[in-house]
């Protein structure tokens, strides 16, 4: 899966180790980010894109050629430029954070059972996030995000309250700018007062 100023491409694996020439999911301008997830859970990957220039977060069903995907837009906030997924409400539905850069907010896009999505208002992020991380930080079996702020040098973590819904917990100082963020949740302290060893 290849997201890109000129869309997004599918270049499926030709069998013996390389892979078959990319081909157009339809519709798609400036992706910036993208995941491959079930939504629907009908056993097909689905393609979920951040589309900065429609300002949508788009989802192209799994379960037809890439070429004539079925693709369900949802409006969000200005330029949304990165996505995470979990299930943020413990429903077994997974759902959708996007970052949307143009207006420094997050968003949850939370699944309604049938694979829809349907957008929350958005929130403020503390600072300006390049890349969000999710896992469960603080052990209370809730989903939370790790933002990396970048030239702001911190790690920003906001707690899951199990509705999609994060409130903010704590930002943490680094001594490099902080590009991205993998959080690993069996090494994560268990204290709220500390987010790591």
């Amino acid at each position: 899966m290849l997201a890109s100023e000129f869309g997004l491409a599918v270049c499926l694996n030709d069998g013996v180790g390389g892979f078959r020439a990319p081909a157009r999911v339809g519709g798609s301008v400036l992706a910036r980010d993208v995941a491959l997830v079930d939504l629907d859970r009908d056993g097909a990957l689905d393609i979920v894109a951040a589309e900065a220039l429609a300002g949508t977060v788009t989802v192209y069903s799994g379960d037809v050629e890439p070429s004539v995907r079925a693709r369900v837009a949802v409006s969000v906030g200005v330029d949304p430029s990165g996505l995470a997924v979990g299930d943020w409400d413990r429903d077994g539905w997974l759902d959708v954070v996007v970052r949307n850069v143009g207006d420094g907010t997050l968003q949850a896009l939370m699944n309604d059972g049938a694979g829809v999505l349907l957008a929350r208002p958005p929130f403020e992020a503390s600072d300006v996030v390049d890349r969000i991380g999710v896992g469960d930080l603080d052990g209370d079996g809730l989903l939370d995000l790790a933002l990396a702020t970048g030239w702001s040098e911190s790690l920003v973590i906001l707690s899951g309250l199990g509705d999609g819904v994060f409130a903010q917990r704590r930002a943490y100082g680094v001594w490099r700018p902080a590009w991205n963020v993998c959080p690993s949740t069996s090494t994560a302290c268990r204290s709220s007062s500390r987010w790591c060893r």
